[in-house]
């Protein structure tokens, strides 16, 4: 089986182990995945996702780990709209009619595959939405936490509504002060909260190249918008 859509030609192994590192959405071991799915990531469809540079395999002792990269999330997110294979098989169409419900469901919600699929490690306690995500990236806590509060006001000053969409362009107007790498953190960061999302425009022809490239890399997806609940 293959996917008629702008990923290359993947065999089922491979595929199938996409879904279910994005399912994870962490690093697995060959025994944990063995343990999830019933298989393991090896021979030619684990050559073929490092070769394509959508997983991440290294030795940990006699045991390979595997991790999606940023391209990875990219070509799930390909997955979730490709079209049904035509000899996909009863399972197989199952699953491509799963992907493509949940391809809805993310729109609909506004929700990135990083948002859907988040580990529970990394949710963030709403009682400790200051100090916890400010030390996720190892960044001095009391900058990080300075940081977090201008592009929440930056996005207070912008917002038409409560919990209204604010194009990345426009708060990194009001955010030029800081260095391009330390807000993309603050994004991140905030992101993680609860009652904030990160999305991307669907109609990319209405984006300007200023919406391009203000554009933020996540979970696979460049996202053009951002919305905060309770501000």
């Amino acid at each position: 089986m293959s996917v008629d859509s702008a990923l290359p030609k993947l065999s089922v192994p491979a595929i199938a182990s996409l879904i279910v590192l994005m399912a994870e959405a962490r690093e697995v071991t060959n025994t944990e995945l063995a343990q999830i799915s019933g298989f393991t990531l090896t021979g030619p469809a684990r050559r073929t996702l490092n070769d394509l540079k959508y997983v991440e395999s290294r030795k940990a002792g006699n045991v390979y780990v595997h991790q999606l990269t940023e391209k990875g999330w990219g070509a799930c997110r390909e997955l979730l709209r490709a079209e049904r294979p035509a000899r996909a098989g009863s399972a197989g169409g199952a699953l491509f009619a799963l992907l493509a419900g949940m391809d809805r469901a993310l729109f609909r919600r506004r929700l990135s595959l990083a948002d859907f699929f988040a580990p529970p490690e990394t949710g963030i306690d709403a009682s400790d939405t200051d100090s916890a995500p400010a030390t996720a990236t190892g960044a001095d806590p009391a900058s990080a936490a300075a940081l977090d509060s201008a592009v929440r006001a930056a996005y207070r000053k912008l917002a038409k509504e409560p919990a209204g969409w604010v194009g990345l362009a426009a708060l990194r107007g009001e955010l030029a002060q800081f260095d391009r790498a330390e807000t993309d953190e603050a994004l991140r960061r905030i992101a993680l909260t609860p009652g904030a999302h990160l999305i991307p425009v669907a109609n990319l022809k209405s984006l300007t190249q200023a919406d391009r490239d203000a554009a933020l890399s996540l979970g696979g997806e460049d996202n053009h918008a951002l919305s905060i609940e309770g501000m």
